[in-house]
């Protein structure tokens, strides 16, 4: 049926094929697969792209919850901070798939129609933000979470998952055996990171060689067959993540003024 031009939907007289149906729900696939909620909020309409949103958030394994556009913003605001998600679904053809980020929102009670066009008519600014002021705040960000797990002694996810110790703390005499794991005299690895903001875009990285043997868990050249224990200190974290998200709200509304 993929690409067969039998009628699959007449919506107010107006007919669909399973060409079209699968189209749309294709491009809604490839936005809402990315998305971290399980439940997402679905502004319903009787229209074709809410019927191939549905279709796209089963096949995702994802589940929608319903919000009736002719129900009060105050309603929306009450429902999307219940079910605590973070995406929204727009069915609406005159906008993208997706409206965010839904803080703003529930801040202003809009429809997905009115936070589009106040973004549209701060467009220039937001793009500003993102290309300088935005990248700048996530790789500081960021360069002090990651230094953070070498204060802590492990690395932060979504918990603390601690390295294993190194072997001289508690053995090694004077300082050098009070200094924590991956730390020393000169903090060469830890003063390392560092970040390098780029337009709608950060890269937090280290010179250092061998930093990658202690972050992934590699062999290293300390005798044959020698793996040097993982203890990550960069990564993907879900506390990063968070902070960034925050970032990014808290600049957003101060340009839409919210």
């Amino acid at each position: 049926l993929r690409d067969s031009d039998t009628i699959a939907f007449c919506i107010a007289d107006k007919e669909y094929s399973y060409r079209q149906l699968f189209d749309y729900v294709e491009q809604i696939y490839g936005v809402i697969s990315s998305a971290d909620d399980n439940l997402i909020g679905l502004y319903a309409t009787d229209d074709i792209r809410t019927y191939a949103s549905i279709l796209a958030l089963w096949l995702c394994g994802k589940t929608y919850v319903p919000l009736n556009p002719s129900q009060p913003k105050e309603r929306h605001a009450e429902v999307i901070d219940s079910v605590h998600t973070n995406t929204i679904l727009s069915a609406d053809a005159n906008i993208q798939p997706f409206f965010y980020p839904p803080k703003l929102l529930k801040k202003i009670f809009m429809s997905p129609e009115e936070f589009l066009q106040t973004v549209q008519n701060h467009s220039e600014k937001i793009a500003s933000a993102f290309e300088r002021k935005i990248p700048l705040k996530v790789g500081n960000a960021g360069k002090s979470h990651f230094k953070e797990n070498f204060r802590r002694g492990g690395f932060v996810d979504k918990n603390l998952t601690k390295w294993k110790p190194a072997k001289r703390i508690g053995r090694a005499k004077g300082a050098k055996g009070q200094y924590g794991t991956l730390l020393s005299a000169r903090n060469y690895l830890y003063n390392s990171i560092n970040y390098r903001a780029l337009p709608y875009q950060v890269v937090i990285f280290t010179r250092v060689p061998y930093a990658i043997v202690h972050n992934e868990g590699l062999r290293a050249g300390r005798g044959k067959g020698f793996k040097m224990p993982k203890r990550q200190f960069i990564g993907d974290s879900a506390v990063l993540n968070n902070k960034i998200s925050i970032i990014i709200d808290e600049e957003l509304t101060k340009i839409l003024d919210l």
